[in-house]
């Protein structure tokens, strides 16, 4: 793991290429995936508006595959499960600032807390809504 040797740039070229190659094969998944690691890898570099763009490429990814999954609700709750971190650490970002987003995490801590199972549903629905509405770190379009 480049990123855990220290190795930054490395890693951030590394997850870099995977985005492109990921958008070039044009597979939901894998974009979401790369999306992922990308936002991790630039949020440890200290770029801040680079990993809220990563982070909200990675979602808009995921909603893309959540929406194709078959089954019913609890199918597609279990899809999310995984997948939940790259809200969260949108969230924890935003949250940095102040107003509805670092609410909404402290709640998903509560929650989380006192039920699990309706942890997933509840933060994924506040997130979903913040993502939408709430303003962009400064030098994100």
């Amino acid at each position: 793991d480049l990123r855990g040797a220290g190795r930054l740039g490395e890693a951030l070229a590394t997850a870099e290429q995977s985005v492109g190659r990921a958008r070039s094969l044009d597979i939901s998944r894998l974009i979401a995936q790369a999306s992922t690691v990308l936002g991790e890898t630039r949020r440890a570099a200290g770029d801040l508006a680079g990993a809220e763009a990563a982070y909200r490429d990675a979602i808009v990814a995921i909603e893309a595959v959540r929406g194709e999954v078959a089954g019913g609700p609890q199918a597609r709750r279990m899809y999310l499960e995984d997948k939940l971190t790259v809200y969260r650490d949108l969230a924890e970002l935003l949250a940095e600032g102040s107003g509805t987003a670092a609410e909404t995490v402290r709640g998903g801590r509560r929650l989380l807390a006192h039920d699990p199972g309706g942890f997933v549903d509840a933060v994924h629905e506040r997130l979903h809504d913040i993502v939408a509405r709430e303003p962009r770190i400064p030098g994100i379009a």
